[in-house]
């Protein structure tokens, strides 16, 4: 009988005096999901948060009714004592407090946030409005293992955005101990020195904002977004990487809906836009197809499939000679596939792609015999937008299988999908969300430069901000179709006329 080897021992260092519920996860989740062994070694952070942090946090509950602080919980020190036993010498020793140095007889992994080690340098940047960049370094030879450029659904809500970010640093410390080495380009930002002083000007502020936010919400429809569309005579906006000469032209809408993730397909001399079409009263959304002729006339927008739960980016695409539709259903946590009996009222459902996992943006595409589906997934909480993954299939049907250097990018600022992938001059070219400041911020185009079983990489080109030739504060996702072309925005839904 051949006996198992024993697991890899991991040694966290962490701080006694700020024990938090996401280290007991990132525990729990090392030794069940990575198979390795864990102890603690005490240290001090470095960088510590200041003192009002804690107040900060409380009040917040209060002002924004969140039940409980979550992955900031602090936790008391007898949680960990389990783990702080003397044992075998580790393998890898992560030092999340940033005061270490390099040893011969360990390896030491150091993260940091911006450059600066503890958790007190994540709130540093987020108190300046910039998601920190995460790096893990083999303190020995300075080498970077893994990077990181995480983002948050709560920019102006300090306890639910630090959670959001050491969720995702979860997520990173994982990999890299399973020996996938992700990457992000992106540069960092040095903030300032935290203090209370700055803590509470971020707290003035969110506080303003959040009566600013309530505000609007009693006068207007929020979110409200805007489709435009071009019929381009030279060029795509995907070659030219600006907005066309003319500016777009937009779908209207009658401010108690609007239409969104706008998927062009030309077919039998036709255009159709099909769209998430959200109805504010209704509180979901449904896919529409709007028709557009040659000449640029639009008609009305026709409800083609509504499953009774909210349905977004209607992933539209042709094979074996059947149109099909893949749209994002992310509340019941499962990815479809219809089929359209038919095109394009009548649609039904052929299959189940993925299940039990909380996707967005699904887009797939047949390269090189293959096909490839990318999407953005959360882990346990923390962006929708940060965090890429790629499946591969010997047939769009599937069965979908993850790449095993899985997640292959964590980047707010180019992960998300924002629509088909585009062939230009024989490069592969993806359209990309940037989230950094907020969803659906801009739109980026990214050649792909690696895409195999092993790895995947891409360069990020032209990018497609909002101002006079496309008004509102976001762009959020570019198609095209033959000389269609399709973009998508924020607007304003008043709720008085």
């Amino acid at each position: 009988m051949t006996e198992t080897a024993p697991p890899s021992i991991v040694a966290l260092r962490l701080d006694p005096s700020n024990l938090r519920q996401w280290h007991l996860r990132l525990i729990e989740r090392l030794e069940r999901d990575a198979h390795r062994r864990v102890q603690i070694s005490w240290g001090r952070s470095v960088s510590q948060f200041p003192s009002a942090t804690g107040l900060l946090f409380e009040v917040e509950q209060i002002v924004h009714g969140i039940a409980h602080q979550g992955p900031m919980k602090l936790l008391e020190r007898s949680r960990f004592e389990k783990y702080s036993a003397e044992g075998a010498q580790a393998d890898i020793t992560i030092d999340l407090c940033g005061d270490m140095t390099a040893r011969r007889d360990c390896t030491v992994w150091q993260l940091s946030f911006d450059g600066g080690c503890g958790e007190g340098s994540a709130l540093n940047s987020l108190v300046h409005g910039i998601p920190p960049y995460l790096e893990l370094r083999e303190l020995r030879n300075r080498r970077v293992i893994a990077s990181a450029h995480p983002g948050t659904e709560h920019p102006g809500i300090m306890v639910l955005a630090l959670a959001d970010v050491m969720v995702r640093t979860t997520t990173l410390i994982l990999a890299a101990v399973r020996d996938i080495r992700v990457r992000t380009a992106t540069v960092y930002f040095t903030p300032n020195a935290g203090s209370n002083r700055d803590l509470l000007k971020f707290a003035a502020k969110s506080l303003a904002r959040t009566i600013a936010v309530r505000l609007y919400h009693l006068c207007y429809n929020t979110p409200h977004w805007k489709v435009g569309w071009n019929l381009f005579s030279d060029k795509p906006v995907a070659q030219t990487g600006q907005h066309p000469a003319n500016g777009w032209n937009t779908i209207p809408d009658n401010g108690r809906r609007f239409y969104a993730d706008p998927f062009p397909l030309y077919r039998d001399g036709k255009y159709q836009i099909f769209v998430e079409d959200f109805d504010h009263r209704l509180g979901y959304g449904v896919v529409s197809s709007i028709e557009v002729d040659e000449r640029g006339k639009v008609g009305p927008a026709r409800v083609v499939l509504d499953t009774g739960s909210h349905l977004s980016y209607p992933f539209i695409f042709e094979a074996e000679g059947e149109v099909w539709m893949m749209p994002e259903s992310s509340t019941v946590n499962r990815l479809e596939l219809y089929r359209a009996v038919a095109y394009p009222d009548k649609w039904e459902l052929d299959s189940v792609l993925l299940d039990n996992v909380e996707i967005s943006d699904a887009t797939i595409f047949e390269h090189e015999g293959e096909w490839w589906m990318m999407a953005t997934v959360r882990d346990e909480g923390g962006n929708y937008s940060d965090t890429l993954m790629i499946w591969t299939a010997a047939h769009f049907r599937g069965p979908w299988l993850p790449l095993p250097s899985n997640p292959v990018l964590i980047d707010v600022a180019c992960a998300r999908p924002a629509g088909h992938i585009i062939k230009i001059d024989g490069a592969l070219v993806r359209p990309v969300q940037d989230c950094t400041i907020c969803y659906g911020g801009s739109i980026a185009f990214a050649q792909i430069t690696r895409l195999d079983d092993t790895g995947f990489s891409q360069n990020l080109g032209a990018r497609l901000t909002a101002g006079p030739q496309w008004s509102g504060r976001r762009l959020h996702t570019y198609n095209i179709s033959g000389r269609l072309e399709t973009i998508d925005g924020s607007s304003v839904g008043r709720k008085f006329f």
